[in-house]
């Protein structure tokens, strides 16, 4: 039996029949990605990541990326947003240095990645004011109003004979 047809085997064996109402169990693929989110959680970097699990830090970042586009109870974007917060904010303080000697490269990457966190978490909207606050000629100018109103009806009522 050739490699391929031992493949093909072992595929029909793991398969559960249609009637069978139980679920299958998690397979060591969902594993490995659980244990790459809650690593990636930790703040292991994906170089640190792949080594312990195994794989190159490209396809750890791959799978990150797959993860974060679908949200489940595993992986809720509430976690992923502090997990983002946290990265970007160690790129953040990693840029300083360059920022601080007026490097126009660093200077545009900090730029974007506050740009990210004030998009992350909503504060790029426009800026709401709510003024509360009546002051004395405020009230001045209600009661001008009320006084022309009130003037405004006593002559209609001579005019209209009411």
């Amino acid at each position: 039996m050739g490699r391929a047809s031992r493949q093909r085997a072992s595929a029909r064996t793991k398969a559960l029949p249609p009637s069978d109402p139980t679920p299958p169990q998690a397979s060591d693929v969902d594993e490995r990605n659980a244990r790459i989110w809650k690593l990636e959680l930790s703040g292991y970097s994906s170089r640190e990541i792949g080594a312990l699990v195994g794989l190159s830090h490209v396809r750890v970042l791959q799978i990150l990326a797959e993860m974060r586009q679908s949200e489940s109870p595993a992986w809720p974007k509430e976690d992923i947003r502090s997990t983002s917060h946290a990265r970007l904010l160690r790129l953040l303080r990693a840029l300083e240095p360059g920022v601080a000697t007026g490097d126009p490269a660093a200077v545009k990457e900090y730029r974007m990645i506050d740009e990210s966190i004030r998009k992350m978490y909503g504060a790029d909207g426009p800026l709401e004011v709510n003024l509360t606050q009546t002051t004395q000629q405020d009230l001045a100018i209600q009661d001008m109003i009320s006084a022309a109103k009130a003037r405004a009806a006593t002559e209609k009522a001579q005019i209209t004979g009411d």
